[in-house]
């Protein structure tokens, strides 16, 4: 099985609390703070035995990493991880995840 690997770009309008911003956002999700460094953040959901047997994708292992080196634009690459367990692949999702992010974006700003 494939895993969901994909780069996201948005410009920003409103950088004033950024880092709490993106912070809430994944909280809300149970997504975690990894790792939070001068213009870089990873947020991790943790792996559980039953990843592909999950009905609600937003609770599979994932990685997120956004990037604020630039002064007007996010970058984030959101990696989802599927371990090959179930039948049911992130690539399959795909447009569910990029409307997570799109949200993300609007919630930003």
């Amino acid at each position: 099985m494939k895993e969901y690997d994909k780069i996201f770009e948005f410009e920003l309008k409103n950088n004033s609390n950024l880092k709490n911003k993106f912070k809430r956002y994944f909280n809300s999700y149970n997504i975690t703070v990894a790792k939070d460094e001068n213009n870089k953040i990873l947020f991790e959901k943790k792996r559980s035995i039953l990843d592909g047997w999950k009905l609600n994708i937003l609770n599979w292992e994932s990685k997120i990493k956004i990037d604020l080196t630039e002064n007007d634009k996010v970058k984030i690459n959101h990696k989802v991880i599927s371990n090959g367990f179930g039948f049911i692949t992130p690539i399959a999702f795909s447009p569910l995840f990029e409307k997570y992010l799109f949200n993300l974006e609007k919630f930003i700003n």
